[in-house]
């Protein structure tokens, strides 16, 4: 029996998925002793949800809490708009709270300092804390917004790497337990959000040695972790149907768990990192970015789209549904529904003129802008006609090149 087209866009987002996690281990080439297991106790402690939670429950929790641990997907930029919708909701009820950054080494607190009183410019900051050399993760725009929202609100924002160069994770997290108690200690009235990677925020890793500083040096707080994007979690819930509702979830001992990005897309965020893709557009509301960039194309050509330009459906890796959609439609062959899917396993972005349909198998700025020109070349030339095999093969190269061609107006920096 042929299986749903709900279970069928599963299947092809499981076999993404795991397609794409072995891509990411295999670009591992020397692992850190004690890794796995280290990985392992954070995918234990989000390895299931007991019910699913809302947003006014999880900052009445953290709100009542002293220390919040947030963990940060450091690639996908939708892990910070995520923190820094947090950190708005709890600041309009108290504004007590300090920021402390996984992002910034303590020997460079005083730099953030003068950057924060205007003492220096933003380049000068950037500058002096040398973030590519400190930070493999040199990705300041997907920070920035942070950092300007705690110098307007005047919320503290303190450096809590305290490691020495190449320590192991367990190393840097006790350094970074042992500074975090020595703030909180000398800020008692204070409460604080500590922004860093998943898997630091695992029980049994940096809270936990917090907690033992904490007890050597006879302080006394509440902890509340807020985890984010669990693949387990996600498989739950898109098994039971509501993945595209659900943004928050309660787990087992009492922390959360925020659902706002599908595995997929946080997993392309970071192959797009390690490809060096230059940007990415805003997964949250992908319409409005692709339309931004189909705007800037259109502009410097001179084209006039019309009422076509709004026309035009967006969906990403992380909605599938609109394989549905082409199928209910009725005008598809089984042929081209099978060149769709072989275009999505093979993770490329797609536009179907047919239906107006852009498929992003990755936000990145040039895959997005690629899909850009192909729909304003569509626009221009109108639906495309059957063509002999040879024509069909240059036709195909004038796509692609116009593509490109698109793709380098946005991202003139394009190789």
């Amino acid at each position: 029996m042929r299986e749903s087209p709900r279970r069928e866009l599963l299947t092809i987002q499981k076999k993404l998925w795991k397609l794409n996690k072995q891509i990411i281990e295999d670009s591992v080439l020397v692992k850190e002793p004690g890794f796995e297991a280290y990985e392992k106790a954070y995918c234990k402690a989000v390895a299931k949800y007991i019910r699913v939670a809302d947003e006014d429950e999880m900052i009445e929790k953290a709100l009542s809490s002293d220390v919040i641990y947030v963990g940060d997907y450091h690639t996908c930029n939708q892990s910070q708009r995520s923190f820094l919708r947090i950190l708005k909701s709890v600041i309009k009820h108290d504004n007590n709270f300090c920021v402390g950054l996984e992002l910034l080494h303590k020997s460079h607190q005083h730099i953030l300092d003068k950057y924060f009183s205007g003492k220096i410019s933003e380049k000068t900051f950037l500058k002096k804390i040398k973030l590519q050399e400190h930070w493999v993760f040199d990705l300041w725009e997907n920070f920035k917004p942070l950092f300007d929202f705690c110098r307007y609100h005047h919320i503290k924002i303190f450096a809590i790497d305290a490691a020495s160069k190449g320590s192991y994770l367990r190393a840097r997290d006790k350094a970074s337990a042992k500074l975090i108690a020595e703030i909180i200690s000398k800020n008692p009235k204070k409460r604080f959000f500590i922004f860093i990677g998943d898997l630091h925020i695992a029980p049994l890793h940096l809270p936990s040695d917090v907690c033992r500083e904490f007890i050597r040096r006879k302080i006394k707080k509440t902890d509340l972790t807020l985890y984010e994007n669990s693949d387990a979690i996600y498989w739950q819930l898109a098994n039971d149907g509501i993945d595209d509702y659900v943004e928050i979830v309660k787990l087992p001992d009492g922390s959360f768990c925020r659902m706002h990005t599908p595995p997929v897309v946080c997993q392309r965020s970071y192959l797009n990192w390690l490809e060096h893709e230059e940007g990415e557009i805003d997964y949250a509301d992908a319409k409005t970015s692709f339309l931004e960039i189909v705007d800037r194309i259109a502009e410097f050509l001179d084209i006039k789209l019309g009422k076509m330009r709004d026309e035009v459906e967006i969906f990403t890796s992380g909605d599938l549904s609109f394989l549905k959609h082409l199928e209910e439609r009725g005008d598809f062959s089984k042929s081209e529904l099978r060149i769709i899917k072989k275009q999505i396993f093979a993770s490329e972005s797609y536009y179907i003129a047919k239906a107006k349909v852009v498929y992003l198998a990755n936000l990145s700025i040039n895959h997005a802008a690629e899909e850009a020109a192909h729909f304003i070349k569509s626009v221009c030339s109108g639906p495309e006609q059957p063509r002999f095999v040879v024509d069909a093969f240059y036709a195909n190269i004038l796509h692609e090149a116009l593509g490109f061609f698109g793709s380098k107006l946005i991202n003139h920096k394009r190789k």
